[in-house]
This record gives structure tokens, C-alpha cells and sequence, in this order.
């Protein structure tokens, strides 16, 4: 699909089988369900750089004109 609301309308019917519970859905289906709203999770985007590996520092040096 396209767009997550396509997925629902086209999926609608089958969402019975969720009936009471909280869902997260995006355009290729059903990511997470639960019967409780008050879970301790997050959401949180992970940076592509943030586990890069270590860093390497080159010395510099500076000279007086």
C-alpha cells in the first residue's frame, strides 16, 4: 500500500480480530498490538550514525604566521 490509511481500509475487516485492543499499523500491516494502552514503551528513531564505531582524532597543529 501506500499510505497507512489504505492499509486500514483495504484491512478493515480483518481488524475484528483486534477488537478492544491498541494498534500500531503502518502502509505493509500490523506492527505492534496490545489489550493495554498504558505500556512502558518508546519510540524513538535510532540515527543511522549513532553506532558507527569509534572515532578517530588527527592531530593538529597550528603554526604562527
Amino acid at each position: 500500500m501506500a499510505t497507512p490509511q489504505q492499509w486500514y481500509r483495504q484491512n478493515k475487516k480483518r481488524l475484528r480480530n483486534y477488537r478492544g485492543q491498541w494498534i500500531a499499523y503502518d502502509a505493509n500491516g500490523i506492527i505492534a498490538h496490545h489489550a493495554n494502552y498504558a505500556q512502558d514503551y518508546l519510540i524513538e528513531r535510532i540515527d543511522k550514525t549513532e553506532f558507527s564505531g569509534p572515532l578517530k582524532f588527527y592531530p593538529v597543529r597550528f603554526y604562527t604566521i
